[in-house]
């Protein structure tokens, strides 16, 4: 009966409303708890939930995410990618910056705070990393990283519709970094809706290689991976003992520069 319904939906989907898309996500999230309980797993008390948004955002990723990306892709050159890759890159140390100072990390967020200074001037607005090439490596922190930093707990795994794994930590992390993302000030909504949606696709072509590595259910692929490395993150690269070195090691490489 799901797999009916689920059918149905994929069809209609298109013609739905933004608003009764993400009802589904509740509605087919209780069914998938009823009729699906070997898939729970305690990393995971929400898969229910969880596989249900995860349909949802595939299923607008291909029909309207991943063909954005394919199109970025053909129409933009490399350098021209690159560019973009670094205006958005640097707008990342604001709050790189500030979750080093909040885990008192100075020498690197005096780095960071260096990268995000030359490379706006020097690098005009961020398009150039010219910091990277005067040995000023990047490191990359958010609130999450910075609560995780400071022991507070991960919560339940969360995969949240349209913006993808995350768990209860790093999702309240996720709002605060919201609030330091500079064009979300703006004025003029069309330039910020614009800049919104430039950063959504060039992310997602960053994806287009790496998916092609992910092995198995993409789902569990995902999840497993996400966690494992936002905890290596917040222990600054450490392995853990329970875990395997290689991990998801040829899908981190081609994500290096996603975030």
């Amino acid at each position: 009966m799901t797999l009916v319904l689920c059918r149905m939906m994929t069809k209609d989907l298109a013609k739905l409303t933004l608003a009764r898309q993400l009802a589904l996500v509740f509605v087919l999230s209780f069914m998938i708890d009823n009729g699906h309980a070997a898939w729970k797993d305690k990393s995971d008390p929400l898969e229910g939930f969880n596989r249900a948004s995860y349909w949802l955002t595939e299923e607008l990723d291909q029909l309207i995410f991943r063909p954005a990306a394919v199109v970025y892709d053909c129409v933009i050159p490399g350098a021209g990618q690159i560019l973009v890759a670094n205006f958005y890159g640097n707008l990342l140390e604001i709050p790189s910056f500030l979750g080093d100072v909040l885990q008192t990390k100075w020498g690197i967020a005096g780095q960071g705070a260096s990268r995000f200074f030359i490379n706006t001037t020097l690098g005009t607005a961020g398009l150039f990393d010219v910091a990277t090439r005067l040995g000023i490596e990047r490191h990359k922190e958010d609130m999450g990283q910075t609560m995780g930093y400071w022991g507070v707990p991960p919560g339940p795994y969360l995969f949240i519709p349209l913006l993808g794994p995350s768990n209860a930590r790093d999702s309240a992390g996720l709002f605060v970094d919201l609030f330091l993302t500079p064009y979300r000030y703006l004025d003029a909504m069309s330039v910020r809706n614009t800049l919104y949606g430039i950063d959504l696709v060039q992310k997602r072509d960053k994806l287009l290689e790496a998916e092609k590595l992910i092995l198995g259910d993409k789902y569990v692929f995902m999840r497993d991976f996400y966690l494992n490395y936002r905890e290596r993150l917040i222990r600054d690269g450490v392995e853990l003992e329970s875990e395997e070195a290689d991990f998801g090691g040829d899908f981190e490489e081609e994500l290096e520069d996603f975030e």
